[in-house]
């Protein structure tokens, strides 16, 4: 009965043997490397967000430091006036025709 009790220690060291080598096994090479490539995306956005916020401080300083100039008032914009009610009734010729009258004109109103 000597065996017997080599036999139970055997066992018990190779159970110990198993618990070892699970502890050591992770997980596989893409899951690390995915797990990785996960934590290098959130640090990237997290310093992305941080330069975000720098920024937006910065052009609000910007802003508050600037005096505020005077609008200018620009020319307000002519309404345009459909072709059908200036008597235009011809084609792209025609128009084409008018338009460089038109140009002309102001050529020689501008001399």
């Amino acid at each position: 009965m000597a065996r017997g009790n080599q036999r139970e220690i055997d066992r018990e060291r190779a159970m110990k043997r198993k618990d070892k080598k699970k502890i050591k096994t992770t997980k596989s090479g893409f899951e690390k490397r995915k797990e990785d490539d996960a934590e290098r995306m959130r640090e990237k956005q997290r310093l992305a967000e941080e330069r975000k916020l720098k920024e937006a401080e910065e052009e609000k300083k910007e802003l508050a430091s600037e005096p505020v100039k005077p609008k200018k008032d620009k020319k307000k914009a002519k309404a345009k006036v459909p072709n059908f009610l200036l008597g235009f009734t011809g084609g792209h010729d025609e128009l084409k025709a008018k338009k460089k009258a038109k140009k002309e004109l102001q050529k020689k109103k501008g001399k």
